[in-house]
């Protein structure tokens, strides 16, 4: 993976063709999805979103500020659509907002995958000092965490908490776009609570397709778990690049 310096872009594996963006967790890092990006046979690139602020003191006001600065760099490395977007937890819900304001450019979201993100959250994941107990008993290796990155443990413990006081004051709004939900077979307690079939996205999503992944909120991403997460996700970009071939095939 590399990663240049104040860019939020790390390339988790080349490719040609339009390339497929995933964008941070709650974490702020990419790590996670490294094992992911080795099993998509995906001939494009795939490209990881990463907090790139850690060393700045740029702060976000809002979560729909968060989605377009990211938006900003994402329409410098690719400057029209279609666009294909994903990202677990707190990164699908990042995925959703851009997508939204694509969708706002009149632009095309071809692919917008949610790893397991909600659109509801338990009080359990909204009080500070219970949410800080629960990540520190999680993480680890932080310092190593963000590619070309280095940071404490209590600066990084904050951010998180910044992050996701960020999300849970956000309102998405109704989209259009075709969204695909891979849900976690196994719940985490703090989704126990506020469980629901479509993790609450149902009221905002209109082509809503569900998919169901082994494992919790994490562990989609590791294990045996990852392989099945990954060809499902293939299925989904192999029939979209043959609608996006038969669009350019009609348009010469």
């Amino acid at each position: 993976a590399t990663n240049t310096k104040d860019s939020p872009f790390v390339e988790l594996r080349k490719g040609n063709g339009i390339p497929l963006f995933i964008f941070h967790p709650v974490n702020g890092s990419v790590s996670g999805y490294f094992e992911l990006a080795k099993r998509l046979t995906y001939s494009g690139s795939i490209i990881g979103i990463q907090d790139n602020t850690l060393c700045q003191e740029k702060r976000f006001a809002g979560f729909e500020e968060m989605a377009s600065y990211y938006l900003g760099h994402i329409q410098q490395k690719q400057k029209s659509g279609p666009y294909l977007l994903a990202g677990a937890s707190l990164g699908g819900n990042l995925a959703y907002e851009v997508a939204k304001q694509l969708n706002d450019q009149q632009e095309i979201v071809a692919y917008l995958g949610l790893f397991d993100s909600w659109a509801l959250f338990s009080d359990d994941l909204r009080d500070k000092k219970h949410f800080a107990s629960m990540m520190s008993e999680r993480l680890a290796n932080l310092e190593t965490a963000f590619v070309g990155k280095s940071v404490g443990l209590h600066e990084f413990t904050e951010l998180i908490w910044q992050r996701m006081d960020l999300l849970c004051r956000y309102h998405p709004e109704p989209i259009e776009t075709t969204v695909i939900l891979y849900k976690a077979m196994n719940l985490q307690l703090e989704y126990q609570k506020i469980d629901d079939p479509f993790n609450h996205w149902e009221s905002y999503i209109k082509q809503l397709v569900l998919e169901f992944i082994p494992g919790d909120h994490e562990s989609i991403l590791k294990f045996e778990n990852v392989d099945i997460l990954a060809k499902k996700i293939d299925e989904s970009l192999q029939e979209i690049s043959k609608k996006i071939q038969l669009i350019d095939l009609a348009g010469k």
